[in-house]
């Protein structure tokens, strides 16, 4: 919790200074290997126009984004190295939210059962979110319950362009 934290504050200052996603994270991760070399942690960060959809993701070994349309459920390329590794490289992936659209993102704390594949509750995740209500925090509350108590802790970020 310590270690998060510190990243946390980082991650802001960062922002503050005006670096972009990918910058962040190659900071974040010198950080990591300077002062906690025996630590790794995942990491997505999104930046969003709202006005033309364009959505930039620069992901270190965190869950893939699930992108939702009228048409489609789908999660995003994802990827990247974990940080805390001595590698410079962050996966990123450029596409674009059409009006309505949703993006939902989660920690692993939601789908990790012990005795179900993680790939087993990814599924069931993008069929339950399927559907979005217009109501962001009831749809967040519905997919949640849907995964019953969670040992771990959870987040769920349902992001929504408007229409």
């Amino acid at each position: 919790a310590t270690v998060m934290a510190e990243l946390r504050h980082a991650l802001r200052a960062f922002a503050q200074e005006g670096h972009d996603a990918v910058t962040i994270l190659r900071l974040l991760n010198g950080v990591l290997q300077r002062y906690h070399d025996d630590q790794t942690c995942t990491m997505c960060l999104m930046t969003l126009d709202p006005r033309t959809g364009s959505l930039h993701v620069a992901n270190a070994g965190h869950l893939s984004p699930l992108y939702i349309t009228k048409d489609t459920t789908r999660y995003g390329a994802g990827g990247g190295v974990l940080l805390g590794f001595p590698v410079d490289r962050v996966a990123i992936e450029e596409t674009t939210i059409p009006p309505g659209g949703t993006v939902v993102l989660i920690t692993d704390g939601l789908i990790e059962d012990r005795g179900i594949s993680l790939t087993e509750n990814l599924e069931r995740l993008r069929t339950v979110a399927a559907v979005v209500d217009d109501d962001l925090e009831r749809f967040s509350d519905r997919v949640i319950a849907e995964f019953g108590y969670r040992e771990d802790d959870v987040a769920f970020i349902a992001i929504r362009r408007d229409p």
